[in-house]
């Protein structure tokens, strides 16, 4: 929380174990012009500066030009290298189709990829959950996930994707 990176006690606990480097993922959500601003990550240039000015790796795969250089900014990052790749993904597929009978292409293409990970995007929190409910009646393993949900199960639902525990979110 961004009141405990303000408690003396927190920083010479971090102090203690002689941290040698900050890594920030997501760093995108240190800039106001990111997609996912969060003001508590506003907080991490100080938090760097406390812990004796260490080195400091910001990640993200979402910033554009002008979000990269207010991280820079923000962070307080001098001479920054700034490292830009492509975003070609070769294990990540996106494809838009015509809507004809939705439940039957999204069976299909689910059925084309058994056991493999996969995202369906709705348009409405209640269309998640019916998409989500349909599919697990079915035999997929899947989950809804939403603004809608606390942020506790919203965690637990990354995580059971991420450990192959369910195979789709919707």
């Amino acid at each position: 929380s961004p009141e405990r990176l303000q408690q003396p006690s927190f920083l010479q606990r971090l102090n203690d174990v002689n941290i040698s480097m900050l890594a920030i993922d997501e760093a995108h959500c240190v800039s106001a012009w990111g997609h996912d601003f969060r003001p508590d990550y506003a907080r991490l240039g100080g938090l760097r500066d406390a812990l004796g000015n260490i080195p400091t790796l910001a990640l993200t795969a979402t910033a554009d030009e002008t979000t990269r250089k207010d991280i820079v900014h923000q962070l307080q990052l001098r001479d920054a290298a700034v490292l830009v790749t492509g975003f070609d993904r070769p294990n990540i597929t996106y494809r838009v189709e015509e809507k004809h009978q939705a439940a039957a292409q999204l069976e299909a293409v689910i059925s084309r990829h058994e056991g493999e990970s996969g995202i369906v995007y709705a348009l409405s929190r209640k269309r998640v959950e019916q998409v989500a409910e349909k599919l697990n009646k079915a035999g997929v393993q899947a989950a809804a996930y939403h603004a809608g949900l606390s942020a506790t199960v919203r965690k637990e639902v990354h995580e059971a994707f991420i450990r192959d525990e369910i195979n789709v979110v919707v």
